[in-house]
């Protein structure tokens, strides 16, 4: 779908003569980031909306947004996959959140973050197959992490 959208967008940039023919992979791929990443945020927004979650949706873009950036982790092999995952990580995560407010008070649950945020400590940042990292990538990945 998102693939399908990217490539509809750079035609019509390509036969408007906006964009360079050469460069179409590239004007596909960055399409469809970006109508992945906007599609994301705006069907979060909205579940916040509905939840009356709007401090989850800006902790969430404050605090999630930019480790998962730096931390890398899994890549699905397609936007609609990485799309379906993302929603379901994010209902979750707002289930946690209303279903158990005082959550933060566990010693297990602060034993578990504690091991969470090691863990991200030393593996970070995860490099997969389907987004490589060079080694200044990994590095500044890692100081921002």
């Amino acid at each position: 779908m998102f693939r399908n959208f990217a490539e509809d967008i750079a035609f019509l940039l390509i036969a408007k003569k906006k964009a360079d023919i050469e460069k179409r992979e590239i004007y596909i791929y960055g399409i469809e980031v970006f109508l992945l990443n906007a599609g994301l945020l705006i069907t979060f927004f909205i579940i916040s909306l509905l939840t009356k979650e709007c401090v989850h949706f800006l902790s969430f873009l404050i605090f999630f947004v930019p480790l998962r950036m730096f931390a890398g982790g899994y890549h699905a092999k397609t936007s609609e996959i990485c799309f379906a995952l993302s929603v379901i990580m994010y209902v979750v995560s707002l289930v946690i959140v209303q279903q158990l407010p005082l959550l933060y008070k566990s010693p297990y649950a602060m034993v578990f973050g504690l091991t969470c945020i090691i863990i991200i400590f030393f593996f970070a940042p995860l490099v997969n197959q389907n987004n490589e990292l060079n080694e200044r990538q990994i590095k500044r990945n890692r100081i921002v992490v």
